[in-house]
């Protein structure tokens, strides 16, 4: 059984490394919960940090890991619509990362949250097209 899908709410720049460089693509089971969440709170929800090169996430002003997930595409940080509750979007991104290998952590001073799929869920990456499954 194959089946295909294309993300609603979502595009390729939201995931692109924010120095410029043009690393865009991310993994599509990230883009799929995220769609899924931004589908139920029927809000817009911001990509903060999304992919980073190696360069970018060594900056001190993003301070990442050697081993951060936001490198090979698996990760991302997340904010709500603006007069929206970050309590709410916490909540219900708790839903979808809740599995065992996935990474939630509400950084509610700094207004956001961090949300990662298992390194193991990196394929197929997502560049903007539909999704596809075999």
């Amino acid at each position: 059984m194959s089946w295909a899908i294309l993300p609603r709410h979502f595009e390729p720049f939201e995931f692109a490394c924010r120095c410029g460089c043009g690393s865009q693509s991310v993994s599509a089971a990230l883009v799929l919960r995220l769609d899924a969440v931004r589908e139920i709170l029927g809000r817009r929800i911001f990509v903060t940090s999304g992919r980073r090169c190696a360069k970018h996430n060594a900056t001190p002003a993003v301070g990442g890991s050697e081993n951060s997930r936001h490198l090979i595409g698996c990760a991302a940080d997340v904010r709500p619509d603006y007069g929206a509750s970050l309590t709410d979007l916490a909540a219900c991104l708790a839903l979808f990362f809740s599995t065992p290998g996935d990474e939630f952590i509400v950084y509610k001073d700094r207004g956001f949250v961090h949300v990662a799929v298992s390194r193991a869920l990196v394929r197929p990456l997502w560049n903007g097209g539909k999704i596809e499954y075999i």
